[in-house]
């Protein structure tokens, strides 16, 4: 079944700014952005299923050999040693360092591994036209955990890792190196193929007692709460107030007007992630033994390092990961709660900021990627061991707390305190 055999919901709501767009039917290689912030709305991908089939299967039988195959191989003082991903995750934990040990085992294994089981249980439905009541939550449930999922984080992880050990070590790259780049590229790739509008049309089509979409007349420039239509959070399907409270009847989300408490939900996310930044980056986050002589490292201790011994770029990326990343995540998201009758340009620049900070917050996590691959593969006796040390924890926290302000965060209360409309209502 093509795409043309489908015509799209008449109508969109921006999720950002909470514009009514309407649209004709979308041809393959376009995409519908919102005129007032500019969000994309949809975009069309030709066979979309059928990509997104091929490769989450494809994913699917690299994951455990990208897992478990060693990446790669050090020699170093007349010793070897080499380590996979699971290995990395296992010596966190030997540490006891559980929250790092955990949030790296899901972030970098587990999410991965469920959003390629959801993504092919979801296409190989679609494909094959099957009825399945659990059809819209796993996609539901790939969609919420895709940005937590950092199979790309953790590539750039071990390219870090690597330029670090280089200057002391002759690396070899191993099997599992070159299936893990793979995995990262059809993860990747299962995520651009997936047209999700698409996806959840086509869920409509095969639910019997799908709602009616609604039918409504628009005016110019006008928003979704104007007219009393709600809009689900997570599959973005157009619902009327008698849905307020209730499971949406297409993803399973409960249906508020807007997300329920977003701006006091952030503002507590947002005050406890500056407090922890302190910790973060002032005590040491990694530990290195040389020769029975143990040197304490700190975030700004590494770039430094990186700087010193001419790999700038290298510097300048951690620069921005670890440090300008978290502060400016927090001043961004402070920024936007406290916005109050803006003109409407400078509402669509804060929107934009919004989406950056979404799109950003993720790659902080790769100083904690850095240091499970090295205290996994730097293990050479009495000449040289890595160690996790306390700093990583609350680093680590920081990025969780600044990961999930970014969610709980409406954009559209921006609007609605310009426009003088509801804006933080739980029905």
């Amino acid at each position: 079944m093509s795409n043309d055999d489908f015509t799209p919901q008449i109508f969109y709501a921006c999720p950002d700014c909470d514009l009514l767009v309407s649209s004709a039917s979308l041809k393959a290689g376009h995409s519908l952005c919102c005129p007032r912030c500019g969000r994309r709305l949809a975009r069309r991908v030709r066979g979309t299923e059928t990509k997104a089939l091929a490769t989450s299967l494809s994913g699917l039988l690299l994951f455990f050999p990208a897992l478990l195959l060693p990446l790669l191989q050090l020699d170093a003082f007349g010793f070897k040693d080499s380590a996979n991903l699971l290995e990395s995750i296992l010596h966190l934990f030997e540490m006891k360092y559980y929250f790092v040990a955990l949030a790296v085992s899901f972030s970098a294994a587990i999410l991965p591994l469920l959003t390629l089981l959801f993504s092919f249980a979801v296409s190989f439905n679609l494909f094959f036209h099957r009825r399945s009541r659990w059809t819209g939550s796993l996609f539901r449930a790939w969609l919420q955990l895709t940005d937590w999922a950092m199979l790309d984080v953790y590539l750039l992880g071990i390219l870090v890792s690597i330029i670090k050990m280089l200057p002391i070590a002759h690396i070899e790259y191993l099997a599992g190196f070159f299936c893990f780049i793979a995995l990262v590229l059809l993860v990747l790739g299962t995520s651009a193929v997936i047209d999700r509008d698409m996806f959840w049309l086509k869920i409509d089509a095969l639910s019997p007692g799908a709602p009616v979409p609604l039918l409504f007349k628009e005016s110019m420039g006008e928003t979704a709460a104007e007219h009393d239509i709600f809009l689900c959070h997570t599959c973005h399907k157009l619902l009327n107030k008698s849905w307020s409270g209730k499971p949406c009847p297409r993803c399973g989300s409960i249906v508020h007007r807007r997300k329920p408490q977003s701006n006091s939900r952030t503002t507590v996310l947002v005050t406890s992630a500056v407090l922890l930044l302190f910790p973060a980056n002032l005590l040491p986050i990694m530990k290195v033994d040389f020769l029975g002589s143990a040197q304490n490292s700190t975030i700004l201790d590494g770039i430094i390092y990186f700087f010193h011994s001419g790999s700038y770029f290298v510097g300048a990326v951690i620069l921005c990961a670890s440090i300008l990343v978290p502060v400016f995540k927090v001043i961004g998201l402070s920024i936007l709660l406290l916005c109050h009758s803006l003109p409407e340009a400078s509402l669509r620049r804060k929107t934009k900021m919004y989406r950056f900070i979404t799109f950003i917050g993720r790659w902080s996590m790769l100083d904690i990627f850095v240091i499970s691959l090295m205290a996994a593969m730097v293990d050479f006796g009495f000449v040289s061991t890595t160690w996790a040390a306390p700093g990583c924890t609350w680093f680590c926290i920081v990025v969780t707390l600044t990961m999930t302000a970014a969610e709980t965060f409406d954009p559209r209360t921006m609007w609605d305190r310009t426009l003088f409309l509801p804006s933080s209502h739980s029905s």
